[in-house]
């Protein structure tokens, strides 16, 4: 029997409760009085459950909702991680090229250099 069907079967009593009390004598209204009591007591009851779930599900449709707005957030973040990363990647490749570049002007320049200064030692090698 599930929460929905109480209230039908709590129904159904009742309108049997009440034929009966028709067809019966006083001696049996106690019973039936006690019947209706018992009756409304689970309707009562079932009521209750049925509130309960659905706070339930209304909490579980929050929870949902937060778990989603979280993870729209953190990736959000990610994207955000994911550029600055890819900045930082592109700032240090220009310059490990401007120090490589620089480097081989450097090289250049000193080679020009030492083209044009006699070797030491390479008069008396001459003269030799």
């Amino acid at each position: 029997m599930t929460t929905g069907d109480r209230p039908r079967i709590g129904a159904a009593l009742l309108i049997l409760a009440g034929a009966s009390s028709l067809a019966c004598g006083p001696e049996q209204s106690e019973l039936i009085d006690d019947a209706r009591v018992a009756t409304r007591r689970g309707l009562d009851q079932a009521g209750r459950e049925i509130e309960q779930a659905r706070e339930r599900y209304q909490i579980d449709e929050k929870v949902d909702q937060a778990r989603r707005e979280l993870g729209d957030k953190l990736d959000d973040q990610v994207e955000r991680a994911r550029e600055q990363l890819e900045r930082g990647i592109d700032e240090a490749a220009a310059g490990f090229e401007a120090l490589a570049e620089q480097g081989l002007e450097q090289g250049a320049e000193v080679s020009e250099q030492l083209a044009y200064q006699p070797l030491p030692g390479a008069a008396e090698a001459i003269a030799c």
